[in-house]
């Protein structure tokens, strides 16, 4: 057996019996057409002086950190894209996948704000489904040269119905705490629901203003990292710091 055949059928049945039956279960009411007007990939081997392997490369540009996310069906891997010699930050782009071994390219999902929006670059987050079956992204808004009048770095919200349509919701921004948190990191936000509290739960990578060291000893300037917990009863509901608190 060739080593690509049996990579194909060994990476889907590990992945998907990895996978809790009742997700795998699972099917979105919107799935069908998905691929329509999409270009599939070329894998690694293919690209010129890349190393013999399976990943996926996109053509003329770079993949950042990946978001993945199963709908039931096939996973959607957004990820984080800049075009090869273009400036500035990046967006976030899809590509989907049933084997890990082909993908088809679905194009930008969230394209990049002005330097007078919180998000001229698009970085890392998560996608979650609500109970209505509507999609919704949480990511990174941002924004260096702006940083000396606002903060670098937000928690912005965008939704979708069908992943891939997404609508940004910019007021539904918000930022780091700074009676406790420095203002510049607050990032990577991850939701889920929190059966038990019956809330919807995100943690986010930021850092404290004061606190132990990575060295264990309290010193000035040195780098506090911290993840908080924020908490809200809806998806579209006011998040709030649950852990750390806040004072």
């Amino acid at each position: 057996m060739q080593r690509r055949s049996f990579l194909k059928g060994a990476t889907t049945s590990t992945l998907l019996s990895a996978i809790p039956s009742s997700a795998r279960a699972f099917r979105p009411s919107n799935g069908a057409g998905i691929s329509q007007n999409a270009a599939t990939s070329r894998i690694s081997e293919d690209l010129p002086g890349a190393a013999p392997g399976l990943y996926y490369a996109p053509v003329g540009g770079r993949v950042g950190d990946v978001i993945p996310f199963y709908d039931g069906e096939q996973f959607r891997i957004f990820h984080l894209y800049r075009a090869d010699g273009a400036p500035g930050g990046t967006t976030w782009q899809q590509v989907s996948t049933t084997d890990f071994v082909h993908f088809t390219q679905h194009g930008t999902m969230l394209h990049r704000g002005t330097l007078h929006d919180q998000d001229p670059s698009v970085a890392t987050g998560s996608v979650i489904r609500d109970a209505e079956g509507v999609y919704h992204a949480f990511y990174t808004g941002y924004n260096s040269p702006m940083r000396k009048t606002q903060p670098e770095q937000g928690v912005m919200h965008a939704s979708s119905n069908d992943l891939l349509h997404w609508t940004k919701h910019p007021s539904d921004t918000f930022y780091a705490p700074t009676s406790m948190y420095e203002k510049d990191d607050w990032r990577d936000p991850f939701v889920f629901w929190n059966d038990e509290k019956k809330q919807y739960w995100m943690l986010i990578a930021g850092r404290l203003k004061a606190g132990p060291s990575r060295t264990g000893l309290h010193c000035s300037g040195c780098f506090y990292g911290s993840a908080a917990l924020a908490g809200a009863g809806s998806v579209l509901g006011t998040w709030s710091v649950l852990y750390p608190r806040v004072p």
